[in-house]
């Protein structure tokens, strides 16, 4: 029986993937396309409100009760600094926060650019010269470092000043799974969950996306949904522990990077994680069984698509010309995916992540129809058919059966 490779459905289906960073779509309802939402990820910093009072210099915060100031022309003068000062840090921080923004946006790599990089960097050090004790220093400080877990005592002190902010919550569980410290990863992933940063319906997804990794697989993961849902599922629920989830957002980190080398994989020697990276890494890594979220923005799976194909909520890589996937799928269908949230999803976030069951659920369609497997077909027709209403697919998947 003739095998649907990637090509088909990067032609056909690509708008039913979560094409953003991080796996989150919206639907346009005017065109019916899949656009781009910022993620968590890419919003990491939505929670942190620019605090003039706490980048201001501490000697300005605080009131001497000894110290008395006779002259009014220095009392103007110190009023002019602290005003001067603070406008300083309120705007390095500002344009922090932008540039990350504006990094983390980007569909192609991960990484900032080195003009991104020098930009943070710079606000970092004008943070540092006017507001060293500040939350905004130290938090932009570790940031700044992508990743790398040498910085820590930067995101501790930001914790320290914020111990509540979920932005800085964010930011440990990757630090601690860097470091292999699963206790304080449960405990922060617990946090993100009850805030709900982290939702259930990104839990019951990624779970699926766990079992669609074949055994003692590698799940590569792009952004904060899909990597930490995964965790989540991995380390408060117990789900597949035998898989290895690479994140290509933590692959910035020398840290992640020689654990990964420690574990047998061979690691790209480019300091940027872009869409070369990740050709390379799967390319030098084909032995290692792996999977790839379909969270992934396509612009990662352009220069492999010949060697991807659709099984569960993920692509398998392998370099078997035409690898039969078709059995796969019917398995996962069959016995082991938990379609949790394909019968629970309520948000609009929700119901768009059910849109990446579709391309399974129409190859199983296809093939169950070649097979003249009729009870078989129609269920998961059924299924198609409910999934594309509710992430409002239904026309494009309707299209699609007819092309058949």
């Amino acid at each position: 029986m003739k095998q649907v490779a990637i090509a088909f459905f990067l032609l056909n289906y690509l708008t039913f993937y979560g094409q953003v960073a991080n796996g989150n779509t919206i639907t346009n309802s005017t065109n019916n396309t899949a656009e781009p939402v910022p993620s968590l990820q890419e919003q990491e910093l939505d929670t942190i409100a620019v605090d003039q009072e706490s980048l201001a210099p501490k000697n300005y915060r605080q009131e001497s009760k000894k110290a008395k100031v006779s002259s009014v022309s220095k009392a103007e003068s110190a009023s002019y600094d602290r005003e001067e000062s603070t406008i300083v840090s309120t705007r390095a921080a500002e344009n922090f926060a932008v540039t990350k923004s504006q990094a983390s946006n980007s569909r192609t790599q991960r990484s900032p650019s080195k003009e991104y990089q020098n930009l943070m960097e710079s606000s970092v050090k004008e943070l540092e010269r006017t507001a060293p004790e500040s939350f905004e220093y130290h938090f932009y400080k570790y940031q700044s470092g992508n990743y790398n877990t040498e910085l820590g005592e930067h995101l501790n002190k930001a914790e320290e000043l914020r111990p509540n902010n979920s932005d800085v919550q964010v930011q440990k569980v990757a630090y601690s799974i860097i470091l292999s410290d699963t206790t304080s990863a449960k405990m922060y992933l617990e946090k993100l969950e009850k805030s709900d940063r982290l939702t259930d319906e990104v839990i019951m997804y990624t779970e699926d996306l766990l079992l669609s990794v074949p055994e003692k697989g590698a799940l590569i993961t792009h952004g904060l949904d899909d990597t930490y849902g995964a965790y989540y599922n991995q380390i408060n629920n117990d789900v597949r522990n035998d898989v290895m989830v690479v994140s290509l957002d933590m692959m910035q980190s020398p840290q992640m990077r020689e654990k990964l080398k420690q574990k047998g994989f061979n690691v790209p020697e480019s300091p940027l994680v872009d869409v070369n990276y990740m050709k390379t890494l799967c390319e030098t890594n084909k032995d290692k069984n792996l999977s790839i979220s379909m969270t992934v923005p396509k612009e990662y799976l352009t220069e492999i698509k010949r060697n991807l194909y659709v099984e569960g909520l993920t692509f398998k890589y392998s370099d078997i010309m035409n690898y039969n996937n078709f059995f796969r799928n019917d398995y996962l269908w069959s016995e082991v995916l938990t379609l949790k949230l394909v019968e629970q999803a309520k948000t609009d976030k929700g119901k768009q992540l059910t849109s990446n069951y579709l391309p399974m659920l129409l190859q199983l369609s296809k093939f169950y129809g070649e097979a003249n497997e009729k009870d078989k077909k129609k269920k998961v027709d059924d299924e198609s058919e409910k999934v594309s209403v509710q992430c409002n697919k239904y026309e494009q998947v309707k299209k699609i059966k007819s092309s058949y």
